[in-house]
Formats: C-alpha cells, structure tokens, sequence
C-alpha cells in the first residue's frame, strides 16, 4: 500500500510554505473569497490558532514531506459543527491516491478527533474534483443553501453540503481498504 499520509498541526517552519500554496492561483482560484493574505496576516492567524486545542489547522504529509493542508472554519462548539476545508499543495511527486486520503482525513479528524456531529462545506459548482470527492465520501448537498460569490468580478455559484457523523460512521467502512491514512496517525505536537 505504500507509505502512509499522517496529519500534524501547523508549525511556524510551515508558514512559508502553506502562504504560498494558499495564494497560487490554483488554489486562491478554488477559495470562495479573492483576499490575497499577506504576510503579517497569516502570521496573527497562526499566532491565534496555534493555541487551539485540538488543533484545527493540520498538514498533511506523505513520506515526511508537506503535501496538503486542512482547516476546520465556521466551528461551532455548542452545536458540534464545523466546515472542513483541505487542499494539497503541492504539485510535484504526489501520489495519484493523496486527494483521497486527504478528504477522508478530512473527515475522519472531524468526527473522530474534533468530536463534531455534523460537517458543512462550501465548493464552487465548477470545482467537479471536490465536488465529486465529497459526493463519494457521502456528502449530501443541501437543497436550497446555493449561494453566489464575486471571484475576480464575476458571480459564482457554491453549492453546499453537510453529512452527520452516523453517515460517516455507516459509509466509512467502504474506504478503509482505500486508504493509506487512519486519523490515528495524527501526531500531536
């Protein structure tokens, strides 16, 4: 099966790193705001989230290499809901099934880790990769909750999606075999 992808939080030696993947064009064109982060920007972000525990923010990597990232946004601790957003960053010698495990990661740290009883996300509707990814993870799109974005002046559409956690846990098991990740590999600094 291969080596295996393991999650750990944001460091500050990342910072550089996961600036850069978030402003490209390939990922910023997939973020539903056109912000460009500066510097000092993504540095009070880390200075904040750094401190939250469980952490929220993660790396994702593959033979110890940062490959991808993942963050949870709009969480909600009373209701145990959060909005799970992953992306791999980088664009050279990454294996065909990382998209896979990341989504899954994804999912799993939400439920299993961040103990959350439902997840929301937001993905433009001509992002067919993530759409299709999270329709195959069992996300449903909630019907009614489309809602329009201004991306480099123009109108897009996002669609968004939810599952519960007993949907996770009842179509997890159909990728397990998939997989080359178990959110217990998550490495707690």
């Amino acid at each position: 099966m291969g080596e295996k992808y393991f999650l750990r939080p944001v460091r500050e030696q990342d910072l550089r790193i996961l600036l850069a993947w978030r402003n490209s064009e390939r990922i910023h064109s997939t973020m539903l705001t056109d912000h460009i982060i500066t510097w000092d920007e993504h540095v009070g972000w880390f200075e904040v989230s750094r401190n939250i525990k469980p952490a929220r923010h993660l790396i994702f990597e593959h033979a110890d290499r940062p490959i991808g990232y993942i963050g949870y946004t709009e969480y909600d601790e009373i209701r145990k809901t959060c909005s799970p957003g992953a992306y791999i960053g980088e664009t050279e010698r990454v294996p065909l099934d990382a998209g896979l495990n990341l989504f899954f990661l994804a999912v799993e740290y939400a439920f299993m880790v961040l103990q959350m009883k439902q997840i929301e996300t937001s993905v433009f509707s001509d992002n067919r990769k993530a759409i299709k990814l999270d329709e195959l993870l069992g996300y449903k799109r909630l019907s009614g909750q489309d809602k329009i974005y201004e991306k480099n002046y123009e109108k897009k559409r996002a669609y968004r999606y939810a599952m519960t956690k007993d949907e996770w846990v009842a179509r997890r098991p159909l990728f397990v075999d998939d997989v080359s990740c178990d959110v217990m590999t998550y490495i707690a600094d």
